[in-house]
């Protein structure tokens, strides 16, 4: 017979430090339950994480039974805390609070650990940035808690499960576009056991569907343009599947994503392939659960795109071709793109594949080889795509989004590519004769984001050869889009164009835009624009610019006239943003050589805003100050003169007539004659 153990009676040390934590712990408990967010962000950032981590670590050389509360006191706090997403997640984890619950839950024995303990960790991977996941990974945390899987409580594995699969995906590298790169984190998974613990005690063997989703989302994204290994590939691939029926919309979202995840490695289609999934998503189709469409378009092309002939058979007799049709004129811009390419792969799929192909091929090379490769036919196959484009919009629309895609990259950081854009059926001309062809509602972001690709900084001379009513009428119709990025990238692209006149433009030289514009709507759209409620301050920032630029010595209409020199005013203030501090003082400058719109432009306190821009170190502001300054003096000197004198400091005149840039000095010179001249006016007067 064994002899009765005596249980150690605690010193007086140990004794004291457990009464503190305790009381420490009860009081934080008292002060959080019902706390407002502020209130919880003002107890995190008084070191209160610090004392929650000691807590923990001194817990852990002292007697389980004796410290069992404390721990889960510091994960009931850990709990009320990190409840969303912002600065208590960082405080938390800086703290090195996240570290501790890693040793607390791979040391504690696994009867112990309970749901207030797993779910500690695992909100740190629900609220956390994809930094603190990056760097939960590093610290081996999903190797560390596997052995949880294994737990008798249900509500220990999912949230173990969770806290393994949030750490796992990284929705940037969700990909519905171009083969993702295989998951390198895979191999290393696969070798410490977390995949197995995900497939065994997840998706195999857990009673629980919620927990054999989660772990077949863990899963399906470390494999991700992989195949699945042969004896999972069954169990995640319905899992998934079944997980696109749930009621739970995260659920049903995260299911097909993953789906198109797999979907990129064609060892994957037969099982998705199953059970007529792609007429159950057709059904889902039809049933215009907008929700899902974006996610049911995709997981077909990506099976088209890369599946046998055999997979491309059973998924093109499936799609209802006149309905997707009509989706490339959805209200959202992601369906729309979706059905696009869904239809191109289906219609021509020759023309992807090469477009596909040329995309590789471009991709990271210099500037110089971009160029060989430009004229040796790219350019001339991008253009193709765009004529066919246009005689086909819905059908072709596809191809052109994916020749667009390999265009951004031979435009990328390639001055010396506009040339070679830039004349009759070349791609400035086609891309304008596409734009007037495509119906307004079918434009999506990829349609126009080549765009921003386009660099005139070489070549602003050569502006005026495309400022042509034809390259305008297409421009026109792009702005009739519903579409917010396509509007702005549109207007962004157009400003320098529209601010461009042949020569420079002469004082009081009329914008030979403004009458096509004024004719085919572009201008009445572009008021609509101004005007409207629904547009964001840049969209209607840059819409001031061109409508500014273009009544270059005209009078603006009168319903907009006091508003949009007012904005183009406040700009001033935009000291961090040249292109608004540049383009207002231009357009003001413009709007200056008619005497209508001076009275605006002078109102209120005009010299602190010239001051503003001719105190600016930026040369191009500070001289286009000086040009507005001229102009109002030449046209209304009168009501000028005064305002331009106090808005332009005598040291900083001083500087402008000494300055170097071309021009400045002269402007500078001209403008205190102007105003010399006018003070001696104002002695004879007096005398």
């Amino acid at each position: 017979m064994e002899p009765i153990k005596q249980e150690q009676p605690m010193n007086d040390t140990i004794s004291s430090q457990l009464s503190s934590y305790q009381t420490f712990l009860a009081q934080l408990l008292a002060q959080i339950a019902d706390a407002s967010a502020e209130t919880k962000h003002a107890l995190a950032n008084r070191d209160h994480f610090k004392e929650l981590v000691n807590a923990l670590k001194w817990a852990r050389s002292q007697n389980k039974d004796l410290v069992q509360l404390i721990q889960e006191q510091v994960c009931e706090v850990v709990q009320s805390l990190v409840d969303q997403k912002g600065d208590i997640v960082e405080i938390g984890f800086e703290s090195d609070m996240v570290k501790e619950l890693q040793i607390l839950l791979q040391t504690i024995p696994l009867e112990d650990v309970k749901l207030v303990h797993a779910n500690a960790l695992k909100l740190f991977t629900t609220y956390g940035t994809f930094q603190i996941k990056k760097q939960m990974n590093d610290m081996k945390v999903p190797q560390s808690i596997i052995r949880n899987m294994k737990s008798k409580d249900p509500a220990v594995v999912e949230k173990t499960c969770a806290t393994i699969t949030n750490i796992i995906i990284d929705y940037r590298e969700m990909t519905y576009q171009s083969n993702p790169i295989p998951n390198p984190y895979l191999p290393i998974y696969k070798e410490s056991g977390v995949l197995s613990a995900l497939f065994q005690d997840g998706v195999q063997n857990s009673a629980s569907d919620n927990i054999k989703t989660i772990a077949a989302f863990g899963i399906g994204f470390l494999h991700r343009g992989s195949a699945l290994d042969p004896e999972m590939k069954s169990s995640v691939v319905s899992t998934l599947k079944k997980g696109t029926k749930n009621q739970e919309l995260s659920i049903n979202y995260l299911s097909m994503d993953i789906l198109c995840c797999l979907a990129w490695n064609n060892a994957n289609h037969e099982e998705i392939l199953k059970e007529d999934f792609i007429a159950e998503l057709v059904q889902i189709l039809q049933k215009k659960e907008v929700q899902f469409t974006p996610s049911i378009l995709d997981i077909a092309r990506i099976l088209l795109s890369q599946g046998t002939i055999q997979t491309q058979s059973t998924v093109i007799s499936a799609i209802p071709l006149p309905q997707i049709r009509i989706l490339t004129r959805d209200p959202y811009s992601d369906i729309r793109n979706s059905a696009f390419l869904l239809l191109s792969w289906i219609s021509s799929r020759a023309d992807m594949l090469k477009f596909q192909d040329m995309k590789i091929q471009v991709s990271g090379k210099s500037a110089e080889i971009r160029n060989q490769l430009a004229q040796g036919g790219l350019l001339n196959d991008i253009c193709e795509a765009l004529k066919q484009g246009r005689n086909n919009v819905d059908d072709k629309g596809g191809v052109v989004i994916s020749a667009l895609k390999v265009a951004e990259i031979l435009f990328d950081e390639n001055e010396e590519i506009f040339l070679l854009i830039l004349g009759k059926g070349k791609f400035i001309d086609e891309i304008s004769n596409f734009y007037k062809a495509i119906e307004s509602e079918q434009l999506t972001f990829n349609f126009i984001s080549v765009l921003q690709y386009i660099d005139f900084s070489l070549y602003y001379e050569k502006l005026v050869e495309i400022k042509t009513e034809s390259f305008l009428a297409g421009f026109t119709n792009v702005l009739n889009s519903r579409d917010e990025d396509v509007i702005i990238i549109t207007l962004q692209f157009l400003n320098p164009v529209i601010c461009t006149l042949e020569n420079g433009g002469e004082f009081e030289d009329k914008d030979p835009a403004l009458p096509i514009l004024q004719k085919n709507g572009g201008l009445k759209r572009l008021i609509e624009i101004f005007k409207s409620e629904n547009s964001s301050d840049e969209i209607k920032k840059y819409s001031a610019f061109i409508i500014g630029s273009l009544h270059k010595d005209m009078k603006l209409p009168i319903e907009i006239r006091d508003d949009l020199i007012e904005l183009l005013k406040k700009m001033a203030d935009d000291e961090d943003n040249l292109i608004f501090l540049q383009q207002s003082c231009l357009a003001l400058a413009r709007l200056a050589e008619e005497k209508g719109n001076t009275t605006a432009i002078l109102s209120g306190d005009f010299s602190s805003v010239l001051r503003k821009y001719i105190s600016n170190e930026d040369v191009q502001t500070y001289s286009r100050a000086l040009m507005l300054s001229m102009v109002l003096l030449l046209v209304n000197f009168e009501d000028s003169n005064q305002k331009v004198r106090n808005g332009i400091p005598e040291e900083v005149m001083r500087r402008l007539k000494e300055e170097e840039a071309e021009g400045v000095s002269v402007l500078a010179s001209n403008i205190e004659n102007l105003l010399s001249q006018s003070s001696e006016k104002s002695n004879l007067v007096r005398r």
